[in-house]
């Protein structure tokens, strides 16, 4: 899997949940429990409208997406550069100069 093009869904119905990942032409669908199910596609258009129809299918049945699911996209912060470091030098301050 290339994580460039891996992309993920968690959908919840009470204790049970249901994960989507799509890897370009790939479809994996692990749940509920253990159930699992592969799909291959000519192309990554065809991948796309098979979870676009698994997905209105759970819905259809009462699951629901995840919200903190959508929390957890984007940029793993830890991973990138933030900037120029805005911290500084610390210097002792005697008395004397606090009274000035």
């Amino acid at each position: 899997m290339d994580p460039s093009n891996l992309k993920a869904w968690l959908y919840v119905r009470g204790s049970e949940s249901v994960r989507i990942v799509l890897d370009g032409t790939s479809l994996l669908v692990y749940g509920p429990g253990p159930r699992f199910s592969s799909s291959r596609f000519a192309d990554p258009t065809e991948a796309m409208l098979r979870h676009a129809s698994v997905q209105r299918e759970l819905l259809a049945d009462g699951w629901t997406r995840d919200p903190a699911d959508d929390r957890r996209k984007g940029v793993e912060r830890r991973s990138q550069s933030r900037g120029p470091d805005r911290r500084q030098i610390l210097r002792l301050v005697s008395d004397r100069d606090q009274k000035r």
